[in-house]
């Protein structure tokens, strides 16, 4: 089957474009081949992108790194947003996007209990520690905002970006090498490209987005911020 693979590149690169507007690392992008065999042979593609700094749930708990969480949770919303623009608007797709999200997303999700595991244990921790109410259910929403935000900014070289970096993948597979790790010369590569597809409206736009995110969290708490 192995039909999944170039919708999981749009998310992985989908992070990857956040944590760039963002002012992270990428530090690595990995796909990995699974085949399960049970009653059938399950082919699919999963993946994951490091970046420096990472997230972790105790310092984005704490009021004080506000910012750490809006842009945490932008990236990690990123992903579902352009794995559905892909297969709405590329493939002429009809998909909830919040159901992808809550289920059928193609990250890694033995990795990081997926971008859904993820943004849930953030928003509890968040609430937790400051007494604050932050909807789940409000913050994944934002999904949507992205979506509709990203067909004014895309064009055809992000794309070829994707269908370049798909290549790269499947003739791995195909010299028996069932993950692919893109790091140094291989990332730069990429990053480089992706770099010059935002420019200053794009990344604007993106920020604003992680503007009202902050507010929402602000919103959310009691003593605010």
């Amino acid at each position: 089957m192995k039909d999944n693979l170039l919708e999981l590149v749009w998310h992985e690169l989908g992070h990857c474009i956040m944590c760039m507007v963002t002012e992270k690392s990428v530090d690595e992008i990995v796909f990995r081949y699974n085949k399960f065999t049970s009653k059938e042979i399950l082919d699919h593609w999963t993946g994951h992108v490091s970046y420096s700094p990472a997230y972790n749930y105790e310092y984005c708990s704490k009021i004080e790194n506000i910012e750490e969480l809006s842009s945490t949770i932008l990236i990690l919303l990123s992903g579902v947003a352009f794995q559905g623009y892909f297969k709405n608007m590329i493939e002429n797709g009809n998909l909830n996007l919040i159901m992808i999200f809550r289920g059928q997303s193609t990250g890694d999700k033995d990795r990081d209990m997926s971008d859904y595991g993820s943004i849930k244990k953030c928003v509890e921790s968040y609430n937790k520690q400051n007494d604050s109410k932050l909807s789940y259910y409000e913050i994944e929403n934002f999904i949507n905002l992205i979506f509709e935000r990203i067909e004014k900014f895309l064009h055809n070289n992000f794309k070829q970006i994707c269908e370049e970096v798909k290549v790269k993948v499947d003739s791995n597979l195909n010299k028996g090498s069932i993950k692919t790790c893109l790091v140094g010369e291989d990332l730069e590569g990429i990053i480089k490209q992706i770099k010059q597809l935002i420019d200053s409206d794009f990344k604007d736009v993106f920020l604003k987005l992680k503007e009202e995110i902050k507010l929402k969290i602000i919103d959310s708490t009691p003593s605010g911020v």
